[in-house]
């Protein structure tokens, strides 16, 4: 499970509070140096980042974002994810500017987006690219290495015009800050202030395998059944569906209490959306499928669980079951994340019962999630006890894990 990196800079206004914070693409922990290779991957990778590994909220602060868009993922869909309350999208320099990007633009700020120019140039060329979108934007970043300084006076007062903000970017003195303040420019960002920071986190990576079976299931309308039961088989996507959830990307009232409610709180348009954009995040690894010891673990409770569910409540509901299966997944969260499971738990606002059965053992769920972590010490006596006080039948224990064993076997066999 490799670390994974974003560069984190804030950005004040004119009386020096942070009001934002610029979201960079780092590969490793340098804040100072981000090595690009496909512009088209490092934005589709740091929205994956923002929004599945570390959650939009514990990097924005409660604020607002900027994250930088090219052309490719701004035409389509899976821009359509970031909250649109919540960041403001940066049109790059190098996207080509045409009749097809300005209506794009319009049908998302139609949606209530909102757009930087970024890196804005006062050469001619650079204007008359970007002049059509000037009244589209609401800011406009300018680096202060590059100004003139007999010059800029005039171009501030002609931007002005078009009733957007504008923020001063590399700005490393205080000279810098205060002849770009006085000149009224309204925000400011560069290493005077602060450095970027570094951002560090576990990944946790799908196999593209498993995500491309998903877009399928989805793309021939499959039951919403068949597609829960993908999820099912990818913990790992199940994870970063819920931390994308909760990441700020929907806005939830009511707490999830399975993978079903989930798909149908998401919707499968913006799910297609977002599995689209985790396949082209992660364009060079391939894990082909073969899953570790900790996620074969996780698949295994999950799937006894349900089973033993099933055979206690005969008359269960699927929701309940597939609740069942839900605690299972998340039995080993802190082994996945490498954090307490309490703070995880809280972070993917799972229901209080979930919670309980998870961290505690408490109630049905969490005495069968008990009864399945026993079984897997091979210790009979604990074993016989656990199922004497679920009252489940050593018959129906067996079968049941019979049964998770086979489900895992031909789910490991057929990837």
């Amino acid at each position: 499970m490799d670390d994974v990196f974003i560069a984190r800079q804030p950005i004040l206004d004119d009386r020096q509070q942070v009001c934002a914070y610029e979201f960079l693409f780092r590969q490793g922990g340098s804040a100072n140096h981000a090595e690009v290779i496909d512009v088209n991957h490092v934005s589709a990778r740091m929205i994956t980042n923002i929004f599945g590994n570390f959650g939009a909220e514990n990097l924005t602060s409660g604020g607002t974002g900027f994250i930088n868009v090219d052309r490719n993922l701004l035409m389509g869909e899976a821009v359509e994810i970031i909250p649109r309350e919540n960041f403001v999208l940066e049109i790059l320099e190098s996207c080509r500017v045409d009749q097809f990007l300005i209506r794009r633009v319009d049908e998302l700020r139609d949606k209530g987006y909102r757009f930087a120019l970024d890196d804005f140039e006062f050469t001619a060329e650079y204007v008359e690219k970007f002049t059509p979108l000037l009244k589209k934007v609401e800011y406009i970043k300018i680096e202060v290495p590059s100004i003139n300084r007999e010059r800029f006076p005039k171009q501030i007062e002609l931007l002005k015009r078009f009733s957007v903000k504008l923020l001063a970017e590399k700005v490393e003195t205080r000279e810098e800050y205060e002849y770009c303040r006085d000149l009224g420019i309204n925000y400011f960002q560069g290493y005077y202030f602060a450095k970027p920071q570094i951002m560090q986190q576990k990944s946790i990576e799908p196999s593209k395998l498993s995500i491309m079976n998903l877009v399928t299931l989805i793309r021939s309308d499959a039951e919403n059944i068949k597609i829960v039961e993908a999820f099912r088989q990818s913990p790992q996507l199940t994870f970063l569906l819920l931390r994308f959830i909760n990441s700020g990307a929907m806005f939830l009232r009511n707490r999830i209490e399975s993978v079903q409610q989930a798909i149908v709180m998401i919707g499968m348009r913006q799910l297609l959306n977002w599995l689209m954009l985790l396949v082209y995040a992660n364009p060079s690894k391939e894990h082909l499928g073969v899953y570790d010891a900790v996620f074969q673990t996780a698949l295994f409770r999950a799937k006894l669980m349900e089973n033993l569910f099933v055979a206690i409540e005969k008359n269960a509901v699927s929701r309940r079951s597939d609740t069942a299966f839900f605690v299972g997944v998340l039995s080993l969260v802190d082994v996945v994340f490498h954090s307490l499971k309490e703070d995880i738990l809280t972070r993917l606002n799972v229901p209080q019962d979930i919670y309980e059965a998870v961290v505690n053992y408490d109630g049905l769920l969490g005495k069968l999630l008990w009864l399945v972590m026993v079984s897997e010490q091979d210790d009979y006596t604990l074993v016989q006890g656990a199922l004497q006080e679920m009252n489940v039948s050593v018959e129906h224990y067996n079968q049941a894990k019979l049964s998770a064993y086979q489900w895992i076997t031909d789910f490991i066999s057929g990837i």
